[in-house]
């Protein structure tokens, strides 16, 4: 049939569009996290006096940002691949895609909880149980789907376990979406009360305020992507599920940027700090040698 044939011809041209997209969406990825381990070797090591070592360079923070690097980097060539094979489900590179996302939404999680847990404590504490909760448990419900996804590549899976997959993965989203909300939430509350409460007026406000400002943007991003992925999944065509499925790739790339650019705003506020410290103390050592030779000179001309 020559229609058929021409709609088969524009729609794999279509998807093979979706997959260089993704490769650029890769790409981008990957220069971000070229710059992430420059800055760390360099700004926050080298330029700091601090001998380089592995140990110096993977600290929790700096280990969870380059964990959802190489996830993100890997997540989207992955895909490249994946647009096009029809049982990509199925495939070595499918559980790759699987295992890589289920990283990125780790990192998202991990990094989001170790700058804000001092915020979420103070800004809604009966949110912090939940929250911890969800942290600690829910890469459990996150790697669940790579792992399925690799079993079914050797061995036919059951419905039953199928259908647990997708009850697991429909519950870590949900898990993910509320602690989303949790976090918007705190990040709110700590920005209108901050100049106001005083709970709130000890704490280091300038690196909260930083880490809120960010870190609202980066949960505008991350929420942006689950709806978006709720949106696809209404989609009956193929087509359609890719074009909005690529609208969340670039959205899961900027979340994890806006991780990325806190990291640096953080370092620079607190270059910032120790450069104001050092001239006041400057200054400070400047008067007193000043008010000694002022006196020196009283005395000697009594």
């Amino acid at each position: 049939m020559p229609n058929e044939t021409l709609a088969r011809s524009d729609s794999d041209a279509n998807l093979t569009i979706c997959s260089y997209i993704y490769m650029a969406i890769s790409a981008s990825s990957f220069l971000v996290l070229v710059y992430l381990i420059k800055f760390i070797t360099v700004n926050e090591t080298f330029s700091q006096g601090t001998k380089l070592t592995w140990r110096a360079i993977t600290n929790k923070f700096n280990t969870t940002l380059i964990i959802g690097g190489f996830s993100i980097v890997g997540y989207n060539a992955l895909l490249a691949l994946a647009v096009l094979d029809d049982k990509a489900s199925i495939s070595f590179y499918g559980a790759g895609v699987y295992l890589c996302l289920a990283g990125i939404e780790s990192s998202y999680m991990w990094y989001t909880w170790l700058r804000g847990e001092a915020i979420f404590d103070i800004a809604l504490p009966r949110f912090l149980p939940f929250m911890k909760a969800v942290v600690h448990f829910g890469p459990i419900f996150l790697y669940i789907q790579p792992i399925v996804a690799l079993m079914a590549i050797f061995v036919s899976t059951s419905k039953a376990l199928t259908n647990a997959t997708h009850i697991m993965v429909a519950v870590s989203g949900l898990m993910l979406f509320l602690f989303d909300i949790g976090v918007c939430s705190s990040f709110f509350v700590y920005l209108r009360n901050v100049n106001n409460t005083v709970d709130v007026l000890h704490a280091d406000n300038d690196r909260f305020r930083i880490t809120c400002s960010y870190g609202l943007l980066a949960s505008f991003f991350e929420g942006g992507a689950i709806f978006g992925y709720l949106v696809a999944l209404t989609r009956t065509l193929n087509l359609e599920y890719q074009a909005v499925m690529v609208g969340v790739r670039w959205f899961m790339l900027f979340g994890w940027l806006s991780l990325v650019l806190l990291k640096v705003a953080l370092h620079d506020q607190k270059e910032k700090v120790k450069a104001s410290r050092n001239s006041a103390m400057e200054h400070s050592s400047y008067s007193s040698k000043l008010t000694r030779q002022t006196s020196a000179k009283m005395s000697s001309n009594a």
